[in-house]
């Protein structure tokens, strides 16, 4: 990492910083006010042991320390930046360019408006982080035998950690390993047939709501009070804008010099995008 790069995301991390203070700490509080989080082994244990169940235990175990604003700006700043570094990473495998460190500060501006909604729990910046980082570590596996064995214990493990996710993370593992043109990447396809069974197994045995409810609108989800259908409205949202960015910057690296440089100015579509996803209509 240049010198540049880590001035970047600290600058990024300081803007983060004094965002979430203007918001005072009334929006933090009433997340915490609405989890219950009993720090007894017995309750640690089973939500442990459902899928998913260890994203809920770390987010509402943070969450529990939301009274303190100084721990709340810690925390909400770390996670976007960390998330925004990942991105930032993968977009490097895709091709290394100096606009992606503006292209990866897309998805932490979409996460900005989530993580000051009453009706978000931190549950879901716990799974994308680990999305991501499951990602980068498969694209860096570049023998083909190992990649897939990884890919398909990662996914497992996944769903194990943040239940539903698995399935995204094999779309994403997908798209990754066909831009990155790695040696039989229609391998990965395993991966993703893998997630989507599993989470098709946990919705047929009713461990949680069906993914698929994230679909909908916002104005649906804040209807619903569910924490888990509005993670999921976030997730497909992040999911969708991430393959976007993937998209654009492999245009950009086949596109001619020229024609690089006019696609680079509609670069701020993603956010549009993300806009008209997260509408308020039905």
């Amino acid at each position: 990492m240049t010198g540049r790069t880590l001035v970047f995301w600290l600058f990024v991390f300081i803007g983060l910083w004094f965002f979430f203070w203007s918001f005072g700490t009334s929006t933090f509080q009433r997340q915490e006010e609405v989890q219950l989080f009993i720090p007894e082994w017995v309750v640690i244990r089973d939500m442990l042991s459902v899928p998913g169940g260890f994203c809920t235990v770390v987010g509402q175990a943070l969450v529990q320390y939301y009274t303190s604003s100084l721990f709340v700006l810690w925390v909400n700043s770390a996670f976007l930046c960390v998330i925004g570094f990942l991105c930032y990473l993968l977009l490097q495998e895709i091709a290394p360019r100096g606009y992606n460190l503006l292209l990866a500060l897309f998805p932490v501006l979409g996460l900005v408006k989530a993580h000051t909604s009453p009706f978000y729990v931190l549950d879901g910046t716990v799974g994308l982080l680990l999305l991501l980082f499951f990602s980068f570590v498969f694209i860096r596996i570049r023998r083909p035998k190992m990649q897939l064995f990884y890919g398909v214990a990662s996914v497992v493990l996944i769903y194990g950690l943040g239940g539903q996710l698995a399935a995204l993370y094999g779309l994403v593992v997908v798209f990754m390993s066909l831009l990155c043109r790695r040696e039989k990447w229609y391998g990965s396809f395993t991966v993703f047939l893998i997630g989507v069974l599993l989470t098709y197994i946990g919705i047929r045995l009713a461990i949680g709501i069906p993914l698929t409810d994230g679909i909908y609108s916002e104005r649906y989800q804040e209807s619903q009070l569910q924490p888990d259908s509005y993670v999921y409205f976030i997730w497909i949202r992040f999911v969708v804008l991430l393959l976007i960015l993937f998209a654009t910057a492999y245009t950009m690296k086949v596109l001619p010099q020229g024609e690089s440089i006019c696609c680079g100015k509609l670069v701020g579509r993603p956010v549009l995008l993300f806009r008209i996803l997260s509408a308020r209509t039905v």
